[in-house]
């Protein structure tokens, strides 16, 4: 039993070491990339051409100079009632550009994995409707489930979220 016990405790220390020293070698990497495209903390990357990238996140560059909208769901959370386990569940969250200003909808983001959003990546106009439409994948999540869409757009504020709750009837096995 001390010998199962030894065992055990030495593997643990082995794979945590390792995974220490896999975080290391990324660093180490980096830094050796960094050092051969003579990059310093803050600088950016210049082309062949001399055109300077600098380390911004494309996403809020692009945000930066669009004019803010206005944005009004029909329903921002919703109960999908009950599914068996297997079966995919589709909804789809309606609203309506309430601002004087086209809607850009930067980012629509499922809280896992199991919960897929679609949107339009067209400029919404002032007064128009449009949608997201959501699939979750009820496989392997029996039970109560809360999932969230997390949606990134031209407004103020810039992220809001959606919700749905589901019951999952497990498999009958």
């Amino acid at each position: 039993m001390k010998s199962a016990i030894t065992l055990f405790i030495v593997i643990i220390s082995f794979l945590s070491l390792s995974s220490c020293h896999q975080d290391e070698k990324l660093s180490q990497k980096t830094d050796v990339i960094n050092k051969v495209l003579d990059i310093k903390d803050g600088d950016g990357i210049v082309d062949e051409d001399g055109t300077q990238f600098n380390e911004v996140d494309g996403l809020e560059s692009a945000k930066k100079d669009v004019p803010k909208s206005r944005i009004t769901y029909t329903e921002t959370k919703v109960d999908l009632g009950e599914v068996d386990e297997g079966e995919q569940v589709h909804h789809t969250f309606e609203f309506k550009n309430t601002g004087n200003e086209p809607l850009y909808i930067y980012d629509a983001q499922g809280s896992c994995g199991c919960t897929i959003p679609t949107y339009s990546k067209e400029p919404i106009a002032p007064g128009a409707n449009g949608s997201i439409e959501v699939v979750f994948n009820s496989k392997g999540r029996p039970g109560f489930n809360t999932k969230t869409v997390t949606v990134t757009a031209n407004t103020n504020p810039d992220i809001t979220e959606l919700q749905f709750t589901v019951k999952v009837n497990p498999k009958a096995e």
